[in-house]
């Protein structure tokens, strides 16, 4: 059976580098099951700056992690609704993408949005 599986981009929030998280469209929601390095140059030739998702999101029990920090988590940003990884220790975080500073709340997500880096 063929998986629904799209990819989407996000920033190390500690070493601002861009990296792929890939979502497997299941039953229940979309999923992130494993992350990559990659730069911006190939981010945006592959597409992957223009993934779109809507749905609910969560992590598959299997997903490594941020590639380059590790930081288990990945959280949207309220300011400009992009992906970045989060260690879950630090109650304050700084969006690598746009600099905006916030605390991190939980919340279900409706789309995610891979474009802009």
């Amino acid at each position: 059976m063929k998986k629904n599986a799209s990819v989407v981009c996000a920033k190390c929030a500690k070493y601002k580098k861009t990296f792929g998280v890939r979502a497997e469209k299941r039953e229940n929601g979309w999923f992130f099951t494993w992350a990559f390095p990659m730069n911006d140059e190939v981010a945006a030739r592959e597409g992957y700056t223009d993934t779109k998702l809507e749905g609910g999101f969560s992590h598959d029990e299997e997903y490594p992690g941020c590639p380059y920090c590790h930081a288990a988590v990945l959280v949207q940003c309220g300011g400009c609704n992009k992906l970045g990884c989060y260690d879950t220790v630090s109650k304050d975080y700084t969006c690598p993408s746009c600099g905006n500073k916030s605390q991190v709340i939980t919340a279900s997500w409706n789309a995610v949005d891979g474009g802009g880096y």
